[in-house]
């Protein structure tokens, strides 16, 4: 069974797998959320036997803007350390957590299309 997501459509048929942005008031920017459900997104279709190809898709006038402006407004709470070395942590581990959840989709062990 396909996991529902809030800010995807994801769906398989005849085994193509499809992974669609749906934040078209939002150019498809991908806030935290997002980002997670990406991630969780691309695990499921890389381990779906029923799935041998996956089609990366957008809803509305753009495919996906990238990273939520607001996302990155919110790096500055990160600095709520009094110590520079954490602070740096912090920042440290939010990008390599972002950068994991983009490569998800290098990672699927499908052939992922961007249409």
């Amino acid at each position: 069974m396909i996991p529902s997501y809030q800010f995807f459509e994801v769906s398989a048929a005849n085994h193509i797998g499809t992974v669609v942005f749906n934040r078209p008031e939002k150019s498809n920017a991908l806030n935290m959320d997002a980002w997670k459900e990406m991630k969780h997104a691309f695990e499921w279709m890389s381990q779906s036997e029923d799935v041998r190809v996956v089609v990366l898709a957008g809803n509305g006038k753009h495919f996906c803007a990238g990273i939520d402006l607001s996302l990155l407004m919110d790096v500055g709470k990160l600095n709520d350390h009094q110590c520079e070395g954490r602070k740096r942590e912090k920042i440290r581990e939010f990008i390599l957590f972002l950068q994991d959840c983009i490569s998800t989709i290098e990672k699927c062990r499908k052939p992922v299309i961007a249409a």
